[in-house]
């Protein structure tokens, strides 16, 4: 998230210290048993029609690109919620930020941000699909660069939603740029990424694999256990910790 999000975002969706911390490991077995969410509860659809806005008001200006660069007074709230975010408040998150766009407070710069906020509250929240929707809808306003850990969201998100061939590819392509080097420089978002093309496979062979690759990231970063295992809880449990 560029958005400083991903890093807030899974970081902080192990309320770490990194920015994504997708952790899992108790994957192996379970993995092929992580039945993706292809649908949500009609608790968490009612509380979605009392506190989040309509898909037109998060994108009154969809197609329309991010340039950045202009003094948007938005970006001031943006860095409030990812504050939220990096402290485990993912409830008081999701409400500023929905607040902010029935505001309309989000302009220009401020919009791609705070539209992949919202997508994260969202999956942190298990709201997989609309957090799916969301980073959709974010991805078209500015596409993060290849390393960004809002590439993990996505990929997460379309794991939890069945998508089980587009997160691996999405995953997959996120390890490429961001997790090659001996010490990648976000090392939860990495594990997640892996953990979810661990999970995208139904070849035990190829799972297998996928989660030694998971699980040697892991080993390297062992101070980062709490981040780490609410990674794997966002990936593999029905719903986020």
């Amino acid at each position: 998230m560029t958005p400083r999000l991903f890093a807030a975002t899974l970081s902080a969706v192990l309320l770490i210290a990194s920015p994504t911390a997708f952790a899992q490991a108790r994957l192996l077995s379970g993995a092929a048993a992580v039945a993706p969410a292809t649908g949500e509860p009609a608790a968490t659809v009612e509380l979605d029609q009392e506190q989040e806005p309509e898909e037109n008001e998060e994108t009154s200006d969809s197609g329309e690109e991010f340039c950045g660069g202009d003094s948007d007074p938005g970006m001031e709230l943006v860095w409030a919620i990812e504050e939220d975010l990096s402290a485990g408040n993912v409830g008081d998150a999701n409400r500023d930020v929905v607040r902010g766009f029935r505001r309309r407070a989000f302009s220009g710069s401020s919009r791609f941000p705070a539209l992949l906020l919202l997508a994260e509250t969202r999956l942190r929240l298990g709201r997989f699909a609309r957090a799916l929707g969301t980073y959709r809808r974010a991805f078209r306003v500015g596409r993060p660069d290849a390393s960004d850990p809002a590439h993990v969201g996505m990929a997460v998100a379309l794991l939890r939603a069945g998508h089980t061939a587009d997160a691996r590819e999405e995953a997959s392509a996120f390890v490429a740029a961001a997790c090659e080097a001996e010490r990648p420089s976000d090392s939860v978002a990495c594990y997640g990424a892996r953990l979810v093309i661990a999970a995208s496979f139904t070849d035990a062979t190829a799972r297998a694999a996928a989660l030694s690759s998971a699980e040697a990231t892991r080993a390297a970063e062992q101070h980062q256990a709490t981040a780490f295992d609410r990674m794997r809880a966002l990936v593999i449990e029905s719903r986020a910790s």
